[in-house]
């Protein structure tokens, strides 16, 4: 039987792109093409839309939108210091370098409190993309007590606050503990005006806080209460995790010593002060 013969394929004619998909590959090209243009773009859109989630996800967590931080300069001792111990002064407090400096330190750490005035260097960083508004900075005293009068150290040749940093005064034998200016060495007046306080994202703020007493010994915080986001918020000025201590100076006390460049000495405490010591001791408002 003959073989039928097989017919032959005419081959299909090649269809022409549909416009849609010519279209769709040259946008490929085109953005593959310009990939330095496609991240930069990109870059600038997460960037914005990330800053708000992330000060989200801080407030989720309970990040403080402004942070606290011992300044590099603390100001622990202040001009003319004076040192009260409730007990007889410890011997780690005379072992050592004999600056200034280094007593202060030494006393301080040893249990001693400062006299008439005390305080501390800190900086305030606001870490939101959001401009915070401090609206209130108040001294908080968290506990008052009778001074202290088993030993009193008198240190010379302190140096003052440092340079740069903005001094915030606090009397807290008064109802109003709100930080205050000085005028001419006196407490004045208030230090925040009405408008508030500033502060933009990434600035940071560097402050003395300074306590004055007269009356009792007292450890306290500085409180400041600030507006971020239409919040109002509030965060403790405690170096460290500590509270300030400061304490008013005693009529007399058990045992009296003068710290100078010679070293330590042992004084009467009759001639020191041979009636009232609130009225000689450095930093006791006059």
């Amino acid at each position: 039987m003959a073989k039928r013969p097989q017919k032959r394929r005419r081959p299909r004619p090649e269809q022409p792109e549909k416009p849609s998909r010519r279209r769709l590959l040259s946008g490929l090209a085109a953005l593959v093409g310009a990939s330095g243009l496609l991240a930069t773009v990109t870059g600038l859109v997460i960037t914005r839309s990330v800053d708000p989630i992330t000060d989200g996800a801080a407030d989720l967590v309970g990040s403080s939108p402004l942070v606290v931080y011992p300044d590099e300069d603390d100001i622990d001792a202040l001009t003319g210091a004076a040192f009260a111990f409730d007990r007889a002064l410890p011997a780690t407090a005379v072992k050592g370098p004999s600056n200034s400096d280094a007593v202060s330190d030494r006393l301080l750490r040893a249990g001693a409190v400062q006299i008439g005035q005390a305080g501390a260097g800190v900086t305030i960083e606001n870490r939101r993309k959001e401009t915070a508004v401090i609206t209130s900075i108040k001294a908080k005293v968290r506990e008052r007590a009778s001074v202290p009068s088993a030993a009193l150290v008198v240190v010379g040749g302190q140096g003052g606050p440092g340079e740069g940093p903005v001094e915030l005064h606090f009397d807290l034998d008064s109802v109003d503990l709100d930080a205050r200016k000085t005028d001419k060495g006196r407490l004045a007046g208030e230090y925040l005006d009405e408008q508030g306080l500033t502060v933009e994202s990434g600035e940071k703020l560097r402050f003395n806080l300074i306590g004055h007493t007269t009356t009792a010994r007292i450890d306290w915080v500085v409180q400041v209460r600030y507006l971020v986001g239409g919040e109002t918020r509030t965060l403790d000025l405690q170096p460290e995790g500590r509270s300030l201590k400061v304490t008013g100076a005693s009529l007399s006390y058990g045992e009296a010593y003068t710290w100078d460049s010679s070293g330590l000495t042992r004084e009467p405490i009759k001639e020191l002060c041979p009636v009232d010591c609130r009225r000689i001791v450095p930093g006791t408002p006059g």
